[in-house]
């Protein structure tokens, strides 16, 4: 493939692995972390069992800080 510009030298390329491993358009490669609510957070957030942050800051290793 001619080195064009980034879509065709880059990003056609990561599509078509993606593509390997099942990724199809719409899908996300986005991936949102879910929390479990203690029993006393759950009385002070009624009707959750769960949080998902719209951030987490993470270390190297991928740990929660």
């Amino acid at each position: 493939m001619a080195k064009i510009n980034e879509a065709t030298s880059t990003d056609l390329k990561i599509i078509d692995e993606l593509n390997k491993l099942g990724w199809k358009p719409g899908d996300t490669l986005l991936y949102q972390q879910e929390y479990s609510l203690t029993p006393e957070q759950q009385k002070m957030f009624v009707g959750k069992k769960s949080v998902k942050p719209d951030i987490t800051l993470t270390d190297l290793k991928g740990t929660s800080i």
